[in-house]
């Protein structure tokens, strides 16, 4: 729904991207990732449950990894808390 913050991100890994932005809930097919070129594919893990079923090559899925701190835990538990007592 955002892929600009998807780019961004790839950027800031020091990545340099060409930007193929796809729409929310679009079916893939093939052709979505046919470039004629060599250049890996980076996609989300959502559009890799759309394309399981193909038979792609150079295509990698960015697995997102959340790391919260103790702190903000902290405070989103005591926040829920507040809001069911």
């Amino acid at each position: 729904a955002h892929p600009d913050s998807f780019f961004n991100m790839l950027a800031d890994c020091g990545l340099a991207i060409v930007k193929h932005p796809l729409n929310d809930h679009e079916k893939l097919t093939e052709k979505h990732f046919d470039f004629n070129n060599d250049n890996p594919i980076f996609i989300t893990e959502k559009d890799a449950v759309k394309c399981a079923e193909m038979q792609l090559e150079n295509v990698w899925v960015v697995v997102l990894k959340l790391e919260v701190k103790d702190e903000t835990k902290h405070q989103v538990i005591d926040l829920i808390e507040s809001k069911i007592s």
